[in-house]
């Protein structure tokens, strides 16, 4: 009799300590009662604090504003561009000077080893 009134006290024990846990009271009570309270204990432990799982859905739903935010404003910008240019799109001109002078030079090069092989 006084086993299964340590057991009882201990699984309420273990409820309480659950009750600020993901896991509430009766999930705590329930399991420890079920399995053991060590287990119910370990159980209580591993769940999250409810505190730090409220805020962590906080920082997920700030992240997730975040990011629409960043679209929307993307979108907006890609549209105000394209607005500006008349709706034309406008490519960037390339650079053909580094590549033109890059011929030049490795032609004089062979220039240079074909004028000394022959001479």
């Amino acid at each position: 009799m006084e086993l299964v009134l340590l057991w009882l006290v201990l699984c309420v024990v273990v409820g309480f300590l659950g009750n600020s846990r993901t896991i509430g009271f009766g999930g705590a009570f329930f399991l420890s009662l079920i399995l053991s309270p060590l287990l119910g204990l370990i159980f209580v432990l591993v769940s999250k604090d409810k505190q730090t799982d409220a805020f962590e859905k906080k920082i997920l739903e700030n992240q997730q504003v975040q990011q629409q935010a960043t679209v929307v404003s993307d979108e907006f910008l890609t549209t105000q561009t394209v607005a500006e240019s008349n709706l034309k799109v406008v490519e960037p001109q390339k650079n053909n000077d580094v590549v033109f002078f890059i011929i030049i030079v490795i032609a004089i090069i062979a220039l240079v080893i074909l004028f000394f092989t022959l001479w």
